[in-house]
């Protein structure tokens, strides 16, 4: 099993409150539903130093059904939904394993 971590922060106008109502009703939902995945939680930064707004942790089999997981008309879908909420010019992704 591999971990994918993606940080990011809101765009501007929208509130923690609103993106959380987004993420509890679609994005996770969404996600959790894909076989690969074994859980994704987003976590709201509080500190110390709050670079970016959200960090998300996903456990998927591995990354490349991750890979192939967003390339599903699903995903797509609900990226340009996702978009809505985010600084797409912030999101960071890493991937990888416990040893």
């Amino acid at each position: 099993m591999e971990t994918v971590i993606m940080v990011y922060k809101l765009k501007k106008e929208v509130s923690p409150e609103e993106y959380r109502e987004f993420s509890v009703k679609i994005d996770q939902p969404l996600v959790n539903g894909f076989e690969a995945v074994k859980g994704f939680d987003i976590h709201f930064v509080k500190g110390p130093e709050k670079i970016w707004d959200v960090f998300e942790v996903i456990k998927v089999d591995n990354y490349k059904a991750w890979e192939e997981i967003t390339q599903t008309e699903k995903m797509k879908k609900h990226d340009k939904e996702w978009k809505k909420y985010i600084d797409e010019s912030s999101v960071i992704l890493a991937y990888g394993n416990k040893s």
